[in-house]
């Protein structure tokens, strides 16, 4: 595992956090003392839902029960009345 000094790693952060980005990790050092350790992140994607689990989580959803009128109302009538704005 190479390790960096803190002013290299000031100097040179691109060229560092590229190899990080490539899996590479360093041990940064502050007067030739060893105090982290830069790696890659882990991925932070969280694990996909099985299929049945969301359907199951979606039976037990409730809509809006406003939410039809609303429907209505909004795709009541057109938008023709817009063109007369000019």
């Amino acid at each position: 595992m190479p390790t960096i000094a803190s002013r290299d790693l000031r100097n040179h952060t691109a060229t560092v956090l590229e190899g990080v980005s490539r899996g590479e990790t360093y041990v940064v050092t502050v007067h030739g003392r060893a105090v982290a350790e830069l790696s890659r992140v882990a991925s932070q994607r969280r694990p996909a839902v099985p299929k049945a689990d969301l359907l199951a989580l979606l039976d037990r959803q409730q809509s809006d029960p406003t939410l039809a009128e609303d429907m209505a109302w909004i795709t009541e009538g057109t938008t023709h009345d817009l063109d007369d704005l000019d």
